[in-house]
């Protein structure tokens, strides 16, 4: 599992270095009609998306999974209870008058 998601990391950072390498406002044009410039900044991308994305995604999954796990059956249903209650004041709070 942890393989696809670093996978997808990497695909979605070489989507995030292409964006980033037609702004203007961050990179030359001058620099930009470099080949081997363009490939080593996607490239930067990709290994950046590949090492990070789990972090973002399945490390905090695991810590919220094994934090929930350790409580009593009381603490999770007041738990549930309070973030039901919260989500209804914040939609009636959200309501037009």
């Amino acid at each position: 599992m942890i393989r696809i998601i670093r996978v997808f990391g990497g695909a979605l950072g070489a989507i995030v270095g292409l964006a980033l390498y037609v702004d203007p406002r961050l990179i030359p044009e001058t620099a930009q009609d470099n080949g081997f410039f363009a490939a080593a900044w996607v490239v930067a991308w990709v290994c950046v998306g590949f090492a990070i994305l789990p972090y973002l995604t399945i490390v905090p999954a695991i810590w919220l999974v094994r934090a929930v796990q350790r409580l009593s059956t009381a603490e999770f249903i007041t738990a549930v209870a309070g973030a039901l209650l919260g989500l209804v004041m914040g939609l009636l709070l959200g309501l037009p008058p």
